[in-house]
């Protein structure tokens, strides 16, 4: 049976910690976490985006994560 976008999701919120807003400001605020803003430029337009936010687009997060690729920072 193939794996719906229901299943990949459910996998990776069981192996990919999360935690809440109050406990992700305190780790913001302190220099111990970078935020990375996926979204497209038309909603960051329309919403805004989270100051000091590492902006990579959704499509290319693997790309500039990979240091293979031309794409790659180190941020």
């Amino acid at each position: 049976m193939k794996k719906t976008a229901q299943d990949f999701l459910t996998e990776a919120n069981a192996v990919v910690p999360s935690i809440g807003v109050t406990d992700a400001v305190s780790l913001m605020n302190s220099g111990k976490a970078v935020v990375i803003d996926v979204r497209d430029g038309k909603e960051i337009d329309q919403s805004g985006t989270v100051k000091d936010a590492l902006r990579i687009p959704r499509g290319m997060i693997e790309f500039v994560a990979d240091p293979s690729t031309d794409f790659y920072n180190d941020q």
